[in-house]
């Protein structure tokens, strides 16, 4: 970077993306249950809170390493639509790591 814009947040360190799954009530332990919907979502802890930092009038830049599939093109298109300056490294044959979370 030559001449780096001047921001108020940077954030390094690891993405992944969550799995959201909307359930009527939270499962029983071993037990199953039914599903319509599953939402994929941009996550990991320095990622998720530099999408949020734009929201409150902060400038911010994310580093951090993606892969080569659906979950860093995931990233890239939500860094650019909340307008996070993203300076990612990709690494080939890399998949994002990744978590499912239920929400009843």
């Amino acid at each position: 970077m030559e001449n780096p814009s001047k921001v108020d947040v940077v954030g390094v360190g690891l993405n992944a993306t969550d799995t959201l799954i909307p359930v009527a009530q939270y499962p029983a332990r071993g037990s199953k249950v039914e599903f319509r919907s599953a939402n994929l979502l941009p996550g990991g802890q320095v990622a998720s809170a530099n999408h949020r930092v734009p929201a409150v009038g902060l400038r911010t830049r994310y580093v951090g390493k993606v892969g080569d599939d659906s979950g860093a093109a995931l990233h890239r298109s939500e860094f650019a639509r909340t307008g996070v300056e993203a300076h990612l490294l990709t690494a080939p044959g890399w998949r994002q790591p990744a978590s499912v979370h239920s929400r009843g």
